[in-house]
């Protein structure tokens, strides 16, 4: 088949520039694999699981569904109001993996950094959140390099229960052992076939940030502001780390700013719908906020969490698979969301869609869960108050990766354009 036929029949049109850097990341992906190792396209939808704010949310309580990554626009939706959802943006060429020649069930594959990157602001307010809390986040992250394989020496062998609880968690000795109580929790981990699974970590740029202005504590007003990025016992996290079964990690930390009494008033109203705003008192107080994560790798298993400080029920479990489909097959992946709409008066709307993605012929299907348990401490403004824990959650991940058609010709033609490319520059040497 010719090439230009080829692109054609994976939905995209590369320009030779494109061509030429996606030539260069398919060699660099290529070099120092062994001779066994092919070429794959792919594309994830992933599943977040967690509390319930609010108690009704898009596809079951606490069940929020991202856009398939790369992205591909749905072919349709429509809302529970019945109006059609056009689709929008453009298509995004799949990632690229390196798989095991015929990509079989629980055979190993690597998925590439920065497959998935999202750079923009989420802004969660209290009618559609957290009562007392608004909240907005400017967030700029990729993922790390992503390795599954059969046997994963940092998951579980057997059916695993990971207990913490007070006075025999493992410590948290980057923060002094300050943090090792109301942690009781269990991580329940029942392996899938071939023990299959691994790690896939979030890198944050250190740009993004995290704002609060928190009304809960009335007549005691907040500002908060807070950073992003994972740090795995004090070191920063990198794509090299292997996610261990139990671990802690530490996601950031905020600041608390106590606020003053009197009221002002602005010209305008800001971006987020504020009228009025508080000085920071004097002279100033601020308390600190430290998020804690245990945790444990990606799994084609099942996972259970339960966190016993967390206050909502059911506490999330998931389970995941492996399917090969030979000669391929069409899916069609569905994500439900809930927009929020202010129709004035008071009143709040929140109609939900429904948005429909195919992907054609898919070779392999691997979903892959995670399970967390999340703890936040707060050190107080009083230096005489003790330390509380004011938060905690349950949460499941889910990742569901499809491998598409006709990958290991077009790699092999992006690895030799950028060979062709090298020699002519040795020629002219």
């Amino acid at each position: 088949m010719h090439m230009k036929s080829r692109m054609r029949s994976l939905g995209s049109c590369l320009s030779f520039a494109s061509a030429f850097a996606f030539a260069s990341f398919a060699s660099v992906m290529l070099v120092g694999q062994p001779a066994s190792a092919d070429g794959a396209l792919f594309r994830v939808q992933r599943t977040f699981l967690g509390a319930p704010f609010p108690a009704v949310t898009p596809g079951g309580a606490g069940r929020s569904v991202q856009t398939v990554e790369p992205y591909k626009p749905w072919f349709y939706g429509v809302t529970s109001l019945g109006a059609t959802v056009p689709a929008t943006g453009s298509t995004q060429y799949p990632g690229i993996a390196i798989v095991q020649p015929g990509n079989a069930v629980g055979a190993k594959f690597t998925l590439q950094r920065s497959f998935i990157h999202y750079q923009g602001t989420t802004t969660l307010y209290p009618s559609t959140a957290f009562t007392g809390y608004l909240s907005k986040s400017y967030l700029d992250y990729v993922n790390g390099e992503a390795r599954f394989r059969p046997n994963n020496p940092y998951g579980a062998s057997t059916v695993t229960d990971v207990t913490f609880y007070d006075n025999y968690a493992v410590p948290t000795t980057t923060h002094g052992g300050n943090f090792d109580f109301s942690r009781d929790g269990t991580l329940h981990v029942e392996p899938g076939g071939n023990r299959f699974g691994g790690t896939m970590r979030t890198l944050y740029n250190p740009a993004s940030f995290y704002y609060q202005y928190i009304s809960y504590f009335a007549p005691l007003f907040f500002k908060a502001y807070g950073s992003f990025g994972c740090t795995k016992m004090g070191v920063t996290c990198t794509e090299g780390f292997e996610t261990e079964l139990g671990e802690i990690t530490s996601s950031g930390m905020v600041s608390r700013y106590l606020l003053g009494s009197t009221v002002f008033t602005y010209a305008t109203p800001t971006s987020m719908g504020k009228k009025y705003y508080r000085k920071l008192a004097s002279p100033p107080a601020v308390s600190k906020a430290y998020y804690l994560h245990l945790e444990g790798p990606w799994t084609t298993g099942m996972v259970d969490v339960y966190g016993a400080a967390d206050p909502y029920l059911p506490h999330p479990q998931s389970t995941g698979f492996d399917f090969t489909y030979p000669g391929g097959t069409d899916l069609t992946l569905t994500r439900t969301y809930t927009a929020v709409e202010y129709k004035g008066k008071g009143k709040t709307y929140y109609p939900t869609a429904k948005y429909y993605t195919k992907l054609t012929g898919v070779t392999r299907a691997v979903s892959l869960v995670r399970p967390r348990i999340t703890h936040t401490y707060l050190t107080p403004r009083i230096p005489t108050d003790p330390i509380v824990q004011n938060y905690a959650a349950n949460r499941v991940q889910v990742m569901k990766v499809f491998f598409l058609p006709e990958p290991g010709s077009l790699l092999l033609i992006a690895a030799g354009v950028l060979g062709v490319s090298g020699l002519a520059l040795l020629r002219r040497r």
